[in-house]
């Protein structure tokens, strides 16, 4: 599998142990990375919090592929407060082709400096189903499905794209409902975005209503507008 980059490149949880001696809070921790526009090395919680709470005052940073700078207000605030604890992971953000959630997503990995993952949810399955029968290459290594697992869960953001990607009227097959169902529930309250182009609605004709429910337990940000690829080009 060819993977994105760059946060689909394979990178190794960073350690998020912090000092049990004097913690900082988040406060002390925003007031010292206030000017800073660089991304922390690792992601604990707080670390998550602060490098995508500041995501809006970032876009400036010239050595950044891709901003936030067509993104409504109104969805970096939405935005804003899940990572702020203040809305409930999963963050799910649904809507039209080109209507900028993919490029809001990867804004947001872009931000943390490791244990980021992003797939398209055949690359998931893919992947999944390469690591079940023992040939998932990592380079030189040989990643057996429970490492797979393993990393998945430990990762600090994950991202998988194109939920049910097909038709809204053709069902995927057992393998990829099993391996989309267990990559959710393996992100249980954990940071966490999925995307999709259908409605929770359509997504349940694909998978079934347990798919449907489990996102459901997150924040739903809807995308409209036209597709700004095809703005671009007529430009």
């Amino acid at each position: 599998m060819t993977e994105q980059s760059p946060p689909s490149r394979t990178v190794s949880p960073a350690d998020t142990k912090a000092s049990l001696s004097e913690p900082e809070t988040i406060g002390q921790v925003l007031r010292k990375s206030a000017a800073s526009t660089q991304p922390l090395t690792s992601t604990p919680g707080w670390a998550l919090r602060l490098t995508l709470t500041h995501l809006p005052n970032m876009l400036s940073d010239g050595n950044k592929t891709r901003t936030l700078g067509e993104t409504p207000p109104e969805i970096r605030e939405q935005v804003r407060k899940v990572v702020m604890g203040d809305a409930p992971w999963p963050l799910v953000m649904l809507g039209a082709v080109g209507a900028g959630k993919t490029c809001t997503a990867l804004c947001m990995l872009d931000r943390v400096a490791k244990s980021r993952r992003y797939y398209t949810a055949q690359q998931f399955v893919d992947d999944a189903r390469d690591a079940d029968m023992g040939r998932l290459m990592r380079g030189d290594y040989l990643e057996s499905i429970r490492e797979f697992w393993k990393k998945w869960r430990n990762y600090g953001i994950t991202c998988v794209d194109e939920i049910g990607s097909r038709s809204s009227r053709e069902k995927v097959s057992d393998h990829h409902y099993e391996a989309v169902k267990r990559s959710i529930d393996e992100r249980h309250g954990k940071p966490c975005i999925w995307i999709s182009n259908l409605t929770l609605q359509q997504i349940a004709q694909v998978y079934d209503d347990r798919i449907a429910s489990r996102l459901s337990e997150g924040t739903h940000i809807t995308f409209t507008g036209a597709d700004r690829r095809l703005k671009k080009g007529t430009a």
